[in-house]
């Protein structure tokens, strides 16, 4: 991924964590998988086991789209970097 597609990643990713509808939704099924793994009776391992299963992939999707926001942020912070130490580099391009 060029740095370039990585910024443009981040802040879409941005867009998407600073949408109240998408945090709505993220906190209404945190709250659904809750519920359902506090309703499961506790003979029904299997149920449980799916939920927490659920649990997980939430937190890893809500992960997944916290990293592609940081890697733009890093990958701006580098470009501003070099930018800073060689100030001609794009002089000619």
């Amino acid at each position: 991924m060029t740095p370039a597609q990585a910024i443009e990643r981040s802040n879409r990713a941005k867009a998407l964590l600073d949408n109240p509808l998408f945090e709505e939704s993220f906190e209404m099924v945190r709250l659904a998988l809750h519920d359902s793994i506090e309703r499961c009776p506790q003979a029904d391992v299997q149920s449980a086991e799916h939920f927490r299963k659920c649990l997980k992939l939430w937190k890893d999707v809500k992960a997944n789209v916290t990293l592609a926001l940081n890697d733009g942020k890093v990958e701006s912070f580098r470009l501003e970097a070099e930018a800073k130490k060689n100030p001609l580099r794009n002089l000619f391009r």
